[in-house]
């Protein structure tokens, strides 16, 4: 978990840095996001588009506002992970072995009940059917109660040729694809 102990190093609005390229569809996605900042109880959002379209810029904006938001609320959970899909898998199989020190339910629960939980990097790997059932599952014990963000590098008929129905079904209405070129390597499409 991450704890904040300063909202000096959260100051600031990095929504702002986000680059719209005139884009009424990445204008939509960044107000989606700023409203998913503004109030995260419980909701899912999935961002998925190329790499450098700004998904992680994007899920750390909003980490700050709910960090700054829930910083000095002693009634809030203001935990705060940030996993890839392959990390936190791997951690799930290593907790099925007899000589781990934590157990399949601890490592659900340990994400499951974080105050807000960014899984990156979703189908950069090809995760086993044990797998797609730990997210689906992950996504079952969130879904209306944590604030969840999930970023990928697939595109949108890749993402769903990857996932399983049920989860699929459970993200379909908080999924957004950011388009545009790759802020990283100056504009190459």
């Amino acid at each position: 978990y991450y704890r904040p102990r300063n909202i000096k190093y959260f100051r600031g609005d990095f929504f702002d840095k986000f680059d719209c390229e005139d884009n009424p569809d990445r204008q939509a996605v960044l107000e989606v996001c700023r409203r998913f900042a503004a109030s995260p109880d419980g909701r899912t959002l999935v961002l998925i588009g190329g790499c450098g379209r700004g998904k992680t810029l994007l899920a750390v904006s909003i980490a700050r506002v709910y960090l700054e938001a829930n910083l000095y609320d002693a009634d809030s959970d203001n935990s705060l992970i940030y996993v890839t899909e392959q990390s936190l898998l791997e951690r799930y199989d290593r907790a099925r072995s007899y000589k781990s020190l934590e157990s399949t339910d601890d490592v659900m629960r340990r994400y499951s009940s974080c105050g807000l939980l960014i899984v990156d990097e979703l189908g950069k790997w090809s995760p086993s059917r044990d797998g797609l059932a730990v997210l689906e599952q992950l996504v079952d014990h969130r879904v209306g109660l944590k604030p969840t963000i999930m970023l990928s590098n697939l595109s949108q008929s890749d993402f769903s040729a990857r996932y399983t129905g049920g989860f699929l079904s459970r993200v379909a209405d908080c999924c957004y694809a950011l388009t545009g070129h790759d802020h990283r390597i100056g504009g190459i499409s």
